[in-house]
C-alpha cells in the first residue's frame, strides 16, 4: 500500500453497511466531542455456547479480539504474547514483526508495538433497540456508547520517556502504556485495524487523521462532522491483511 488511504466518493447507493455505519456511528458520536470511538454488538451465544450474563459477554469479545490479533500476527509473521492484565477486558500485547519481507510493503515499520485492547461495560438490548436493524442480525448485547471495545497501538516511547514501563489506567478502568507514541494512523496501524474490525459485530472510528475515519465491517468511510449532512462524505480503500479464521467473519 503506497499511502495509508486511497480516497473516493461516494453517492447515496453506498450499500447497506455504509448506512449502518452512518447511523451506529451517529449514535456513538453525540457532540463529536470524542477522538476515538468504537462499540461492539453481540447475539445470545458465541462459540456455540449461551451468553447469560454481561460478564459472560465481555469475556467472548476478550476472546474474540484475542483471536483476531493471533490472526493479524501470523499474516505479519509476527510474534504476538500478552503481558498486562491477560485475565482481565483491560490488556496489554505486545507484537514483534518479522523484518525484511515487511520492510518492502511500509514506509514504516516498527520492530515491535504495544497493542492496548479495552472492553467496556456491557448492557443487554431491548426489545426498541434499532440496533439489530442497522447492523444486520440479532443483537443481544452491546457495549455501551462511546469508546467501549477499543484497540488502540503505540510504537515506541517519546523521546523523553525514561526508565520502566509504566501503564496508566483511566476513569473507565481502560489502561494503555504511558509517553508512548500512538500508531493508529501509520499505514501498517491503519491496515491492522481496518482489519480487525472487519466484521458486524465491531465499529471503530477516530476523529484525527486526514479523513478522520470509520471501520466497519470490512469497509472503510472518511467523514468530516457529525453535526452536517455531509457526514460520511468518502469511501477508503483500505486493503485487509491477508488473514485466516475468525478475524474473516465479515458479512458479505
Amino acid at each position: 500500500m503506497s499511502a495509508d488511504l486511497a480516497v473516493g466518493q461516494f453517492g447515496s447507493a453506498a450499500g447497506d453497511a455504509l448506512g449502518a455505519s452512518v447511523l451506529v456511528l451517529g449514535m456513538l458520536s453525540g457532540d463529536g466531542s470524542l477522538k476515538y470511538i468504537s462499540q461492539a454488538f453481540m447475539p445470545d451465544e458465541f462459540d456455540g455456547k449461551p451468553l447469560r450474563t454481561s460478564e459472560e459477554v465481555r469475556g467472548a469479545l476478550m476472546t474474540m479480539m484475542d483471536r483476531r490479533l493471533q490472526s493479524v500476527a501470523g499474516a505479519l509473521n509476527a510474534k504476538l504474547a500478552c503481558f498486562y492484565g491477560c485475565e482481565s477486558s483491560s490488556r496489554i500485547y505486545r507484537m514483534v514483526l518479522g523484518g525484511q519481507v515487511l520492510a518492502s510493503r511500509y514506509p514504516y515499520l516498527p520492530e515491535q508495538f504495544l497493542v492496548a485492547v479495552n472492553i467496556g461495560e456491557v448492557e443487554a438490548v431491548t426489545s426498541t433497540d434499532p440496533i439489530s436493524a442497522l447492523v444486520g442480525f440479532p443483537v443481544k448485547w452491546k457495549t455501551q456508547q462511546g469508546n467501549s471495545a477499543s484497540v488502540r497501538m503505540f510504537d515506541k516511547p517519546a523521546l523523553l520517556t525514561r526508565g520502566a514501563l509504566e501503564i496508566a489506567r483511566d476513569s473507565n478502568g481502560f489502561v494503555s502504556p504511558v509517553g508512548w507514541r500512538s500508531m493508529d494512523h501509520t499505514t501498517i496501524g491503519t491496515q491492522i485495524i481496518a482489519t480487525l474490525y472487519a466484521s458486524p459485530h465491531l465499529i471503530w472510528g477516530a476523529q484525527r487523521g486526514l479523513p478522520n475515519r470509520i471501520f466497519y465491517n470490512g469497509h472503510a468511510y472518511g467523514f468530516i462532522s457529525n453535526g452536517r449532512p455531509e457526514f460520511v462524505n468518502k469511501r477508503l480503500s483500505v486493503p485487509l491483511l491477508p488473514v485466516t479464521g475468525p478475524a474473516l467473519d465479515t458479512k458479505r
